[in-house]
Formats: C-alpha cells, structure tokens, sequence
C-alpha cells in the first residue's frame, strides 16, 4: 500500500519528532521507496525517520524539488549515511550541488522534462519562476497526487504540469503552495482554479502566520523584511534611486541563547523567539529590524548578513557584476513582498540588496 510520511517539517504532529524550517517526506509502496527533499538539516531528517522506524538505507530515489537551503541542507547528511542512491534533480539546478552528489558516491540525474521516474511516479519536469522547480505526481488506488517543495513556480501551474506528466486528473496536493504573503483574495482564486482543475484535497506545509517569513535559499538568508522604501530621487544614475538604506539584518550564530543575552546586555536589544521555527527577530529599538538563527551546517562561517533596499534588484546586480562583482545568489521572490538577491564585492564580501514590490 502506497504511502507518504512527512519526515521534516516546521510543525511536529507527532511527539518525540524534530522540528526545523523545511521540508521533506518518505514515499513508499512503489517500485523503489522515494525521499522527496532532504529539509535544512541532516541531524533533524534521520532523527525523524529513527523516530518513525524509517530506515534511510531502503531509500532508493531521491527527488530534489528546488535548489533552496530550506529543501536541500539536510541532502549531504544523508547521502553520507546512504550514498547508493539516484538523485533527481531538475535541469537548472546549480552545477556545485551536482557535484558533490557524484563526490559523495551518489548518482545525479538531470530531468529536463516531465516524465515516469518509478512505475506510477512522474516528475513535472523543470519549471521555472524565482528559481527552477519540479514536482513529484503518484498514481495509487485509482488517484493521483501532486507533491511539492514550494510551489514557486505557482501551485495551479504545477497541478496543470502534473496533468500533463502522468495523463491524469490530480484529486490530492501535498507540500508548499508559497501563499503565505498573498491577500485572501488572491488565495481564494488559487483554491478555485485548483478546484476548476480537479483538486479535492490538499496537505499543506507551510509557516504560522506569526512567524517572519524566512524566504529558502541555498544559502540560508533571510526575508524577514520590515520593507522600507528606498527614498526615490531620479537622476543620471539610470534612474535609480540614490539611495540604498539598510533594510533587514541577521545573524547566524553557534548559540543563540548565548548570543542573545550577550545582544541584550550590550545594546539592549529585544527579542521575539518562536521555538517550532527555530528563529529570532530582533527589535534593535529602531530601523531596520534583524533576525538570528543557528548556524546551518553548510554556512561556511558564522556570520552577519546585510541587506540594502533598492529600486531595482536586477539593476543593481547588473550594476555590480560591471563594477567586479560576482552573483552569489540569484534574484528570489518573496511573494507578495518583493525580491532580494546576494552578491560578493571584489573583495569576496557578501552584500544582500532587496526590492520591496509594494
């Protein structure tokens, strides 16, 4: 009998399982038994499958949905437990992350279209938005699913592409739609061309609504935006604003009770935890407000991230690479928000820039 068990989540349904930003589940009952993403830490994904009695070495296939931290941190981990597996990766997908799946003994393959990866399994192929994505289609007891990571691609427009792939109507979704930020209004006409599209039901993995909105990336930044306005002033500069005010902060850190009791005691600062997601906002006593988290394992270093709000992301990243920049991590949208992109200054320094879209 086909089944799915979520493995790592932000919310726990069950005591004793771990909790961290991301998300991941174990499919079994087909031909090969599939883990569909890997979460932002290894530590917390084989935890929760011990707890669950899922062996990670019966995992044959896994399906990487998109190249974000939140969804593919937990990835070298596991491939370090169990490397004798075949990672599907959509066409796009960042050259280093294919990379160190051949190091690590495991075999990468690239999906550059939808199609059957295990009998009665199909991916939608490569989509694309902020960043490239595929979703994971299961046909069992006369029904097909839709699984997904994130949905950036939008999740109405995955549902069509599973259509497509497997040649059936998809009666269930489970994973993240990325509505979070969107207005009801908007999420209401979503709900209803999912159901125009033959949807009946829905699992969804998502954030709590208090909880600032930590957009994925592979680098493990953050969109946790007070978004304050560039102040405008057009000029010969392209017209671009003049202005680039510091926007949002954040730090990653071995400890972060340590860390906020030093903060505290040395600027005052006051903090708001939210323990399921692991993460910090900082209320400094003025503008711009920041965030901490723990240290993923694949930061290189402990360290302060930047962001600079800006008229246009891609102008400034265009700026940048002219003056001997490098881009760090492509321009991501935070829906219903606006974008940020990093990049790395001549002198290898990582600055962040964000376009509020409102």
């Amino acid at each position: 009998m086909p089944k799915l068990t979520i493995v790592f989540d932000n919310i726990p349904l069950e005591p004793g399982l771990q909790t961290d930003w991301g998300f991941a589940a174990v499919i079994t009952g087909f031909a090969k038994t599939i883990l569909f993403d890997t979460g932002c830490n290894a530590d917390v994904l084989l935890a929760n499958m011990e707890t669950l009695e899922i062996d990670p070495v019966d995992i044959r296939t896994v399906v990487l949905s998109h190249p974000h931290e939140d969804h593919i941190g937990g990835l070298a981990g596991f491939l370090r437990v169990n490397p004798g597996v075949e990672v599907f990766v959509p066409d796009g997908f960042p050259c280093e992350v294919i990379e160190q799946i051949e190091l690590m003994g495991a075999e990468p393959l690239l999906v550059g279209e939808g199609g059957e990866i295990v009998e009665d399994v199909w991916t939608t192929g490569p989509l694309f938005n902020s960043t490239v994505e595929q979703g994971l289609v299961l046909s069992a007891n006369g029904e097909t699913s839709l699984v997904t990571g994130c949905a950036h691609p939008g999740i109405d427009i995955m549902v069509e592409e599973a259509a497509e792939a497997s040649g059936a109507t998809v009666q269930l979704v489970v994973g993240g739609f990325h509505l979070l930020k969107h207005s009801k209004r908007a999420a209401h006409k979503t709900a209803e061309k999912l159901r125009d599209l033959g949807v009946e039901r829905v699992a969804h993995h998502t954030a709590r609504e208090r909880r600032p909105s930590r957009a994925c990336s592979r680098c493990s930044t953050t969109a946790s935006w007070k978004a304050a306005s560039a102040t405008s002033s057009n000029s010969e500069n392209g017209g671009r604003s003049m202005g680039s005010p510091l926007c949002h902060f954040e730090f990653a850190v071995s400890d972060p009770e340590k860390s906020k009791a030093f903060y505290g005691k040395v600027f005052g600062w006051k903090f708001d935890t939210d323990p399921n997601m692991n993460y910090t906002m900082i209320d400094p006593g003025g503008e711009p407000k920041g965030g901490m988290m723990k240290k993923p394992d694949q930061m290189p270093a402990f360290a302060l991230s930047v962001y600079f709000c800006v008229d246009s992301v891609d102008e400034t990243i265009a700026t940048a690479q002219a003056a001997g920049a490098t881009l760090a991590v492509p321009k991501t949208e935070i829906p219903g928000m606006g974008f940020w992109a990093f990049f790395l200054d001549p002198d290898g320094i990582a600055v962040g820039v964000y376009e509020s879209s409102k």
